[in-house]
């Protein structure tokens, strides 16, 4: 009798390997839903900045030489380019949408901003950027 006691697992035993396995698989599933997190994120992170230098671009473009530029709202202005055409842009929510002269329209996503036309400085702050634009 002792000798098939020591080949097999007492009750004790297979619950406390149970046990074992199911802190160990806990673990590993933390592991892997915080990592999924973090890619999620850093995903949704890099994104807004390709938006934002979309954005940085376009509006460097349009303001380069700029005749004039007009704050008509605290989220929506007017820029009148060297060639006396306007485009405008707006703040919808965490999306700043520019409107050209032809009426096409194009999204950036680029998260919470505020922004301030002041004389010939524009400026939009970002949660951790800020982009200045002036003449």
């Amino acid at each position: 009798m002792s000798r098939r006691h020591e080949q097999a697992l007492t009750l004790v035993e297979t619950l406390v390997a149970l046990a074992v396995m199911s802190l160990v698989m806990t673990a590993a599933y933390a592991t892997i839903q915080q990592s999924l997190k973090l890619h999620r994120a850093n995903s949704k992170e890099s994104s807004r900045l390709l938006a934002r230098c979309e954005l940085a671009e376009q509006l460097s473009a349009d303001f380069h030489g700029h005749r004039q530029a007009v704050s008509l709202a605290p989220d929506r202005w007017r820029i009148t380019r060297q060639d006396n055409e306007e485009v405008s842009y707006l703040r919808d929510g965490e999306t700043i949408v520019r409107q050209a002269p032809d009426g096409a329209r194009k999204s950036f996503a680029v998260g919470k901003t505020d922004m301030s036309l002041a004389g010939d400085a524009l400026r939009l702050r970002f949660a951790d950027t800020e982009l200045v634009l002036s003449r």
